[in-house]
């Protein structure tokens, strides 16, 4: 059975908007707290020839910083209902499962010294302060944004390029800021899709059985 397109109305998407929003709140507090825990905690770096080979370009935070702005896409761009509740559930697991690894292996990256000394190095000083180098594996900005990606990419082509343009440059942009290791990367992609994957897939055969 196909699954029953049901277009999403004005005051259901701010009601879309204001869980979003709720569940952001209880992310940062969640996020923050852990961070603090593990601060205390023997933690790990996950240091490649390749991550240092990679040169430090402050510039690299004006795309980064779309991972803050990312998440609000799919109120906008989901005309399902049931595919718009999946995504929730989905983005609840997926953290849950971070949150997890983030406690019982604490990942810490050390970052830079730089002069603030441009728009680019102040964001980025303002980044590093608000965004502890704890909490990095797996890298859920990188999660979040493949998310978005997976949930969106079939509403248009347009859409879909778009989401994987952006997707790809804020990981791109996390290993240039220092702000993540590839390892950490590849995880929080690993693990977006893993769990998108398979709640599809449970919704898609219960949909074929009724």
């Amino acid at each position: 059975m196909t699954e029953r397109i049901c277009n999403i109305s004005l005051h259901k998407r701010i009601y879309y908007a204001t869980i979003f929003i709720f569940i952001y709140i209880i992310w940062s507090i969640s996020f923050t707290q852990i961070g603090s825990w593990v601060s205390t905690s023997t933690q790990y770096t996950l240091f490649t020839s390749v991550d240092r080979a990679i040169p430090f370009i402050p510039e690299f935070e004006f795309i980064y910083l779309l991972c803050y702005l990312i998440p609000a896409v799919p109120v906008f761009v989901i005309q399902n209902i049931a595919q718009m509740n999946r995504l929730i559930i989905t983005f609840i697991l997926m953290n849950v499962f971070a949150f997890s690894i983030f406690i019982l292996f604490p990942v810490y990256c050390p970052r830079p010294e730089f002069a603030v000394n441009s728009i680019a190095t102040y964001l980025l000083s303002l980044e590093y302060s608000l965004d502890k180098p704890v909490n990095n594996f797996p890298s859920l900005h990188a999660a979040i944004a493949w998310l978005v990606f997976f949930s969106c990419r079939e509403r248009s082509r347009l859409i879909s390029t778009t989401l994987l343009l952006i997707a790809t440059g804020i990981c791109i942009a996390a290993l240039f800021i220092k702000q993540h290791y590839i390892a950490d990367i590849i995880a929080g992609i690993l693990i977006s899709w893993g769990i998108y994957s398979g709640i599809e897939y449970l919704a898609h055969r219960r949909a074929s059985n009724s």
